[in-house]
């Protein structure tokens, strides 16, 4: 299920026995790709499924792992370091070396570089002393590339798996197709958990853990964004949603018909205010475009342990998950349940993730549901209550764990007494949305829609 059989500029692909002279011999991989093309790309994989090596032509490129199916050798050259947490921390490609902090901060030789996000979205970057606008597609794509002057100074184009079809100037940023590291010297995308092939339109490691049971698409482990790579994303390498794309929980947001100086205007705007906030601890950089200062330490997001993700500990590890997989001890859910009170992970999360009256203890108020942005209009308009996760947990959590927080969102309302309104039409409640699961969970709780509100009627 859900195995491509062909893709352009690619050819036909073959799945089952690879070759005999593969590292590890004849493995059966029935959902991994074990050639594409009339004799041209062969792969071979390791008994954990990952991608051993890859052929192109007569060009064979060799993959090592370390004991936590973490990449650390392509081709015996260029290497990878990673942290407890399974983050990268530092890459070299062609004798040049990189250090990364989460990703905000990263440091090449002598020259450092800052990221700055507002909303969730990568929009501005800092390095050698220039300040650079970062615009993004629908699937959080960085396309276009500009100047603190609004000069359009790159510009990339990509197919629908994520290759690159056309690049004019200088792109600046190596954080690219839906908004994930392109490591372009190896071919892959860093997507956190595992690594992409855009030009085969799978991942080169199978997911460590299954984020849907129910969908069938979700047993292909290989597969990427269940084979919709036009409308759907994955945020960290192990699940993937349609909600986010466009603007949906915790993803980016779609700009559209807006000329390149009412999108820099935005920009300009938000980077401000991150950069306000920036002064406050790092000092890094200022509003008047100062010269980036020292590199210091910060918090930054962590991707989940995979083994913790699927609620069992990897080796020499004491995860103390609960039911729902999410380690209370993980930095950012301890932090949460301090902050909150709560000590299941879950519910920390949907306490953190209120947005309105609501946040302050305020009960009997208006929850606003929705398609996204009509639900944050429409709750800014009438102070109402809305959820948005709290920062960094989105990137954290599978599908399931998602819609967890969303449930507990929706069940935290009902015992405060809140009435929900939809910022949205009941058509716009498609299948698979979260809009659409928030509406099916009240029905089933009793709820009837009464004009656009939601009344308890048994």
């Amino acid at each position: 299920t859900g195995n491509l059989t062909s893709k352009g500029g690619v050819g036909s692909y073959t799945y089952g026995v690879q070759a005999a002279d593969c590292p590890e011999g004849a493995l059966s991989k029935p959902h991994a790709v074990v050639a594409a093309g009339s004799s041209y790309l062969f792969y071979c994989y390791d008994q954990n499924g990952n991608m051993r090596r890859r052929k192109v032509g007569t060009t064979a490129t060799t993959f090592t792992y370390d004991a936590e199916n973490r990449l650390v050798n392509v081709g015996g050259a260029d290497t990878f370091v990673y942290d407890a947490d399974g983050g990268r921390v530092k890459t070299t490609f062609d004798g040049t070396t990189t250090i990364y902090v989460g990703s905000h901060y990263e440091k090449t030789g002598n020259t450092a570089t800052k990221y700055y996000y507002a909303g969730g979205r990568r929009i501005a970057m800092r390095t050698g002393g220039q300040t650079y606008y970062l615009f993004p597609d629908h699937l959080g794509s960085t396309p276009i590339t500009t100047n603190n002057s609004g000069v359009e100074l790159g510009k990339l184009l990509y197919r629908p798996w994520g290759e690159t079809r056309d690049t004019t100037g200088t792109p600046i940023t190596t954080w690219r197709f839906t908004g994930q590291r392109e490591d372009a010297t190896i071919g892959l995308y860093y997507y956190g958990a595992r690594y992409y092939d855009p030009q085969l339109g799978r991942f080169a490691q199978p997911d460590t853990i299954v984020p849907d049971p129910g969908d069938p698409q979700a047993l292909n482990r290989y597969s990427y964004v269940g084979n919709r790579p036009t409308v759907a994303v994955d945020p960290s390498g192990h699940s993937w949603c349609m909600e986010c794309v466009g603007g949906g929980m915790g993803g980016p947001e779609v700009v559209a018909g807006a000329g390149l100086a009412g999108l820099l205007s935005q920009a300009g705007q938000a980077l401000n205010v991150v950069v306000a906030e920036a002064q406050a601890f790092a000092q890094m950089v200022s509003q008047t475009g100062q010269q980036l200062g020292n590199l210091v330490p910060a918090v930054t997001d962590q991707f989940v342990n995979p083994g913790q993700a699927a609620g069992s500990a990897p080796s020499g590890a004491g995860n103390t998950a609960g039911p729902g997989g999410l380690d209370p001890n993980d930095p950012l859910f301890r932090r949460l349940i301090q902050q909150t009170g709560e000590s299941d992970p879950i519910k920390a999360i949907a306490k953190a993730s209120i947005e309105g009256p609501a946040r302050e203890g305020a009960s009997n108020g208006t929850t606003v549901l929705g398609r996204y942005p009509a639900y944050v209009n429409t709750a800014n308009d009438l102070r109402a209550n809305y959820l948005n996760f709290a920062e960094g947990t989105w990137d954290k959590l599978t599908n399931a764990q998602r819609w967890a927080v969303n449930r507990q969102f929706l069940d935290d309302a009902i015992a405060r007494g809140d009435t929900f309104k939809l910022a949205s039409l009941l058509k716009e409640a498609e299948p698979g949305t979260y809009f659409r699961r928030e509406l099916d969970y009240l029905f089933s709780l009793g709820y009837q829609l009464v004009g656009d509100v939601l009344v308890k009627t048994k």
